[in-house]
């Protein structure tokens, strides 16, 4: 038997490849080399580092934590984000 390329399994009733690398994009990457520097920024300042309005940084954000890439530790004020797995 032969197998195809990339190998499957189920989840949540949905396929989903193995070992796919994830795609980022431009503004993704920039905001976790900013994370990487300083894990307490929030996003507030991270929308004027980066000319971006803050509920395009808030949707990054989300993107990045429905990834498994980021995870966001302690209280909203005073915590911190941990990246969680880059490649």
């Amino acid at each position: 038997m032969k197998h195809s390329k990339h190998f499957f399994r189920i989840l949540n009733g949905e396929d989903e490849p193995i070992n796919e690398p994830i795609k980022l994009t431009k503004a993704e990457k920039t905001i976790l080399l900013l994370l990487e520097k300083d894990p307490e920024l929030s996003k507030p300042k991270i929308s004027k580092m980066i000319e971006l309005s803050e509920s395009s940084v808030k949707r990054i954000f989300k993107d990045l934590q429905k990834k498994g890439i980021i995870k966001h530790f302690g209280p909203n004020k005073t915590g911190h984000w941990r990246i969680i797995k880059w490649e």
